[in-house]
């Protein structure tokens, strides 16, 4: 089923939520972190309102956003440029994105958001992939074998998620982008002073 999950840090407003889940086409689930912020039967209340299954639409993403409910997480979908790659990566529709000085990073613009690998499928093309490592070979960098296009990779501060090129994502679930500079070229020195990067890619 595909969702858009919210974080309910804000007072449940059932009818405009009900009103733009029916227009836009939302099945809309609760995030399991905000279990203790609202009281049960608020939240069986909200579980029993009405939905649809999400369309990717932009629209209701966007609908959901001006009520001041924060979503967690939506589906997003992307891929190479010939098609052969396909996957789909559940995030924030409000992307933080990095963007890496290091050899190969400048040398390829890889900007790229973290999401550990529980949030992360590949729908097709793992035959045609192909990998390059260099140096530590802990980075595992990941291309179609076919147009060279890399829409995901493996980092090397992440080796346990995925590192996901935004611009290869599929338009309509995207709000922001907010790009931060990582040094990668001191980047021992960079993972130390980072406070949150290594937790981007735990479950």
């Amino acid at each position: 089923t595909e969702i858009v999950k919210l974080g309910l840090q804000y007072k449940l407003n059932r009818r405009l939520v009900s009103g733009v889940a029916g227009r836009t086409g939302v099945t809309v689930v609760k995030a399991e972190r905000s279990l203790s912020q609202i009281n049960n039967a608020n939240f069986h209340k909200f579980c029993n309102i009405k939905t649809l299954k999400y369309e990717k639409s932009k629209l209701a993403v966007m609908s959901l956003h001006r009520l001041g409910l924060k979503m967690d997480c939506v589906k997003h979908t992307g891929g190479c440029h010939c098609g052969a790659v396909r996957f789909e990566v559940w995030n924030s529709p409000d992307l933080l994105v990095f963007n890496c000085d290091c050899s190969i990073c400048t040398k390829k613009q890889n900007h790229h958001f973290i999401v550990s690998n529980n949030k992360f499928t590949l729908l097709q093309g793992l035959d045609n992939l192909t990998t390059y490592t260099f140096n530590t070979h802990n980075a595992k960098h990941t291309f179609c074998k076919t147009c060279g296009v890399q829409s995901f990779y493996t980092p090397r501060s992440n080796p346990d998620g995925y590192g996901v090129a935004p611009h290869c994502l599929d338009p309509g679930t995207v709000l922001s982008v907010t790009v931060e500079k990582f040094c990668g070229q001191k980047w021992e020195e960079s993972m130390k002073n980072h406070l949150t990067i290594k937790g981007m890619s735990k479950p």
